[in-house]
């Protein structure tokens, strides 16, 4: 691959152009940076300095939220992870009132009702080593890109799934959600390469982790459903959801018990039900593991769905709203 260069320096207004003209259609509609105290909805103009250790080590902490119908869907819970996150890797932790108006602020002003917001706290520019001292503080960055809806809702027939021969973290790396995601970002090209759709990672003993941005729960045939209680599994927000309100399940008699246990690849095929969770995916049937298709008719995946579905689009418990359109 080759790439070009202008003869001369450019002008930083030329630049800026350029770049303009190299983002036609940037998925971005608003971001804000603490580094200008501000938002923006040109997409040229949502930007971080290369020299951000973000950019060049990966050095920061993430969160992806959703909002649909005009609410942020479990935003609480989002950022008390990125807390969590932040002081494990000894960035400053944001005020979570003053992080719940600025997601609002950026939200609002994209004038999407369904979106996605990327929240990302970086360790802050200062250079290009790898020493996190040079920075000169953490910064702040969200990013807000439109919402085609969850997956469960696009894909009602399922999805096709394989076992990840990428290499893992180790588990206490796991338990942060960094912004190095080089073994994530390796599944998913696995899977695309393999004609699936997911990845799952398995860890020591052939343990039943998680895939690339989601989590793995089954049912078994005498209806008892399951997730993974390994070490090396990101604590999921949405799969905390979708396990609170499988107990709706067990009052109605669909379900026998909801339960963390561990789990291997034998409880995937013997499976009566199998199915990915996440935050853009609300509650997805597994329809073929490896190849072979898994379980049969998914009462309890449908039914689970819809209760999360419910609850993401209406229920003012978990919703934050965003307001009126972009000022």
């Amino acid at each position: 691959m080759r790439f070009s260069c202008h003869d001369s320096i450019l002008p930083s207004g030329d630049a800026l152009s350029r770049l303009a003209a190299a983002l036609p259609e940037s998925p971005v509609r608003a971001m804000y940076s603490s580094l200008v105290g501000g938002i923006v909805t040109d997409p040229a103009a949502a930007v971080v300095p290369v020299d951000d250790h973000l950019v060049h080590r990966g050095d920061g902490v993430f969160e992806t939220c959703i909002c649909m119908d005009g609410g942020i869907y479990n935003l609480p819970a989002h950022l008390a992870r990125l807390a969590a996150s932040a002081r494990r890797v000894g960035l400053a932790e944001p005020e979570p009132e003053n992080l719940t108006d600025l997601c609002v602020r950026v939200v609002r002003a994209s004038g999407l009702r369904d979106a996605s917001l990327r929240i990302l706290l970086a360790r802050g520019p200062g250079g290009m080593g790898v020493h996190p001292d040079e920075s000169r503080g953490p910064q702040l960055y969200l990013v807000v890109t439109p919402f085609p809806g969850l997956l469960m809702d696009r894909a009602p027939e399922g999805v096709e799934v394989i076992r990840s021969r990428v290499p893992r973290y180790p588990p206490s790396y796991t338990e942060v959600k960094t912004c190095n995601y080089l073994p994530n970002v390796l599944m998913k090209q696995e899977a695309s390469r393999r004609g699936a759709s997911f990845a799952l990672a398995f860890g020591p003993e052939g343990v039943l982790l998680e895939g690339a941005t989601e989590n793995v729960m089954v049912v078994t045939p005498d209806r008892r459903l399951l997730a993974p209680a390994a070490d090396g599994i990101l604590h999921g927000t949405t799969v905390s959801r979708a396990l609170d309100l499988a107990g709706r399940l067990v009052e109605e008699g669909a379900l026998a018990e909801v339960t963390r246990e561990l789990l291997h690849e034998s409880d995937l095929l013997r499976c009566a039900e199998a199915m990915l969770v996440g935050t853009t995916l609300g509650v997805v049937p597994i329809a073929r593991y490896e190849g072979r298709p898994l379980g049969g008719p998914e009462p309890v995946v449908r039914r689970l769905g819809q209760l999360l579905g419910e609850e993401i689009r209406a229920d003012s418990r978990y919703r934050v709203p965003v307001g009126g359109p972009r000022t």
